[in-house]
């Protein structure tokens, strides 16, 4: 007897929903009956990285059940044919575009789609007529581009279809070209009317200045707009003068800004580039509405012009990027002086970051270490880069301070507290075990 048919249907899903991750499911169904259950747990999230993956997904969209109606989440990320191994066994598969719209059109269920390395669907996604037919529930749509897709990465007018979809929330953008490649539109021939669209969140990555008439009239076309990120891969920014754009300043609550990440091991020798030109604190006053700043990398806010402005704000939560160029004096003055219009809930400083390694007494002996030919400290330890302005020590001071305004610290850099000190203490350890050897060996 087939039990799970006695079963409601939500019933039946919640099984399979839990089942162990590691778990395939039940391989053979007790009755076809079961078959849509596991299909919705199997194809619920796909990702797709090589050619054929997707090959083999749009000859399952060919047929009338097919299994991508269950799709939920969609991440395609497709690398130029001399990355993959089998570049040389067979010959690279190309999709036509009927291929495609039947394929994305088999995604009933789609809620999110992340796309990138495939010029072709990047066209039909944003086909007007297309988004008005297709993908009825589609919430955020994640796209990266090149110049194989527009000269101009953000001119509205190629986003045009993003107002059909519906039921779109989220979109974000990622242009990966250089700053002298970007071709920027003419400010005349760039219109577009997302008065429909629904789209409250907005992120945006890729040479923005160096299109900076498109990019703000981008950001305008989005009446609603609410959470916005903007990342500028530009050689010179002026970052923070792309945010007039915005038309709807009072509905702004969420904003991270940053330059695109740079490893500092790559200016050891010379300067890292240039923060931003502009003023940040007078751009961020412009904002009445802000609740959670995120500053990222070259951003500077050491001024104490910047500590002023965060003192009219409403805001409940701040947090500071890996490359953020940070004073602590500044923000501890800040906190002492109560005097912040709104009092902040979290900090979270992700500006330094430590690992702690493999411990010397957790394996019983030190690491050999062919290099030197003797006995070192693990390998995989990761010292924390404090800096004259973002000292260990004022953290700590800094987090026991916040505690008592009732404001919550987090982050890489307080999970890195104590790690140059345990490090140090592998060294002892280190030592004592290099003189037991000596002892009992002579040498």
């Amino acid at each position: 007897m087939d039990y799970f048919a006695l079963l409601p249907p939500e019933i039946t899903q919640l099984i399979f929903d839990n089942l162990e991750p590691g778990n395939g499911g039940l391989s053979l169904p007790i009755s076809t009956a079961l078959v849509p259950f596991q299909q919705r747990r199997l194809f619920r999230r796909i990702r797709i990285s090589q050619r054929d993956q997707l090959e083999q997904l749009c000859e399952a969209s060919q047929h009338h059940l097919s299994p991508l109606q269950y799709i939920e989440k969609l991440e395609v990320r497709l690398y130029p044919r001399w990355w993959s191994s089998t570049a040389r066994e067979r010959p690279l598969w190309n999709p036509t575009n009927s291929t495609l719209r039947l394929f994305f059109g088999r995604l009933v269920q789609l809620r999110t789609l992340d796309l990138s390395g495939l010029q072709q669907a990047t066209s039909i996604l944003l086909d007007p007529i297309f988004a008005t037919t297709s993908l009825p529930n589609l919430t955020t749509l994640v796209l990266s581009t090149s110049s194989a897709d527009f000269n101009d990465p953000f001119d509205p007018v190629n986003f045009a279809a993003i107002a059909h979809y519906t039921n779109l929330r989220s979109f974000a953008l990622s242009d990966s070209r250089r700053t002298e490649d970007s071709l920027p539109t003419p400010k005349t021939t760039s219109t577009m009317d997302l008065s429909r669209s629904k789209v409250r969140q907005v992120s945006l990555f890729g040479a923005l200045t160096s299109c900076e008439a498109s990019l703000r009239r981008l950001i305008a076309s989005f009446n609603h707009l609410e959470r916005l990120s903007l990342e500028d891969d530009s050689e010179t920014s002026r970052l923070y003068d792309l945010l007039d754009g915005i038309e709807n300043r009072e509905g702004l609550k969420e904003l991270r800004l940053a330059l695109s990440h740079y490893e500092e091991d790559d200016f050891d020798d010379g300067d890292p580039p240039s923060a931003p030109i502009g003023d940040l604190a007078q751009i961020l006053l412009q904002f009445p509405s802000l609740s959670s700043l995120t500053l990222g990398n070259l951003c500077d806010v050491t001024s104490p012009s910047f500590c002023e402005a965060l003192q009219q704000l409403s805001l409940d939560h701040l947090a500071f990027e890996k490359g953020v160029i940070l004073s602590l004096a500044n923000l501890i003055r800040l906190v002492q002086s109560g005097g912040m219009k709104h009092q902040l809930k979290t900090i979270r400083f992700d500006n330094v970051e430590g690992g702690r390694g493999t411990r010397i007494e957790d394996i019983g002996r030190p690491y050999d270490d062919d290099e030197i030919d003797a006995w070192n400290v693990y390998p995989d330890w990761v010292l924390p880069r404090w800096t004259d302005e973002f000292k260990e020590a004022d953290l700590v001071d800094f987090i026991d301070l916040a505690k008592r305004e009732g404001i919550e610290v987090t982050g890489t850099a307080v999970e890195a507290i104590g790690i140059d000190r345990e490090f140090e203490l592998e060294h002892e350890r280190l030592d004592e075990y290099n003189y037991r050897r000596e002892v009992i060996t002579g040498w």
